[in-house]
């Protein structure tokens, strides 16, 4: 079975937040544009954008997660995010293991 890891990289500013977007994606590039990172693996975001719940400061009743997914495609394709993946092979997650 092949895994693979998502890195994603956003190009946000402060003006991004003053484009007329949902709710949700503005809540979301402002928890991110706090950070002060632009770059994310996939389980540092997911962190982020529960913890942006646990907060307040992304409103769902969803999972954080989900509400991303469903929007990823809309920031992708207004270039606001850039997402890659990268796939694991057995032979890398052995070497990683010893490495550790």
């Amino acid at each position: 079975m092949k895994k693979s890891n998502r890195f994603y990289s956003f190009t946000l500013d402060e003006s991004t937040l003053k484009q007329k977007l949902t709710p949700q994606i503005t809540q979301i590039f402002d928890v991110i544009l706090k950070s002060g990172n632009s770059e994310f693996a996939e389980a540092d975001l997911k962190k982020l954008v529960e913890q942006a719940k646990k907060d307040g400061n992304l409103k769902t009743r969803q999972s954080s997660w989900r509400i991303f997914s469903y929007y990823r495609a809309n920031m992708i394709s207004d270039g606001f995010l850039h997402m890659k993946s990268e796939e694991i092979t057995p032979e890398v997650e052995m070497s990683q293991a010893v490495n550790a």
